[in-house]
């Protein structure tokens, strides 16, 4: 896998059906001096994450010819492909608690209900890229720790298996469970 050096130092992918929203996203992110590559697809988009690092990953739930649930799904599982540990943002046009749950659940970094704002999607992007979870891997998931709290639990450990706490790295950085 290659990482092009060009003008910007940060690449990101768009997996979007619908050449409204993936050209106003384009627009959003170049201005926040991303590289940005557009597919309309899934299928064109793990062609792309074969050859291209990126630094984010941004899907529509609506993708085809797998829904952005399944593209995450596999997405983390590609062993030996460091776009696995990346950033996920995942769009939905109706955001249900369900779904958010869901996108959290297959290893989405962060959600964006359409109609988007400006102001929403930069915040999201920005969260996905300055405050990385950890990865966890637990029976069938691999993923971002789905916790957000940052402060130390200090009621009775009831765990079987205490994880140990690793950064993010191209290293393929895990906690098992």
């Amino acid at each position: 896998m290659t990482r092009k050096s060009q003008s910007f130092p940060l690449r990101a992918l768009i997996v979007e059906q619908s050449s409204y929203f993936s050209k106003l996203m384009k627009g959003w992110m170049i201005d926040l001096g991303f590289g940005v590559r557009v597919c309309a697809d899934t299928d064109e988009a793990f062609a792309m994450l074969t050859s291209t690092e990126f630094d984010l990953i941004v899907c529509d739930l609506k993708s085809s010819p797998i829904d952005g649930f399944g593209f995450v799904h596999v997405l983390r599982r590609m062993r030996g492909n460091s776009n696995r540990l990346k950033p996920v943002v995942l769009t939905c046009h109706f955001a249900t608690r369900t779904r958010v749950e869901t996108a959290r659940d297959v290893g989405g970094s962060e959600f964006i209900a359409k109609p988007l704002s400006r102001k929403v999607f930069t915040q999201r992007i920005m969260a996905a890229l300055l405050h990385k979870r950890n990865f966890i891997k637990a029976g069938k998931f691999f993923g971002p720790d789905r916790r957000r709290q940052s402060g130390n639990y200090t009621g009775v450990e009831r765990r079987k298996i205490v994880p140990t706490k690793t950064p993010v790295t191209e290293d393929c950085v895990l906690v098992e469970v």
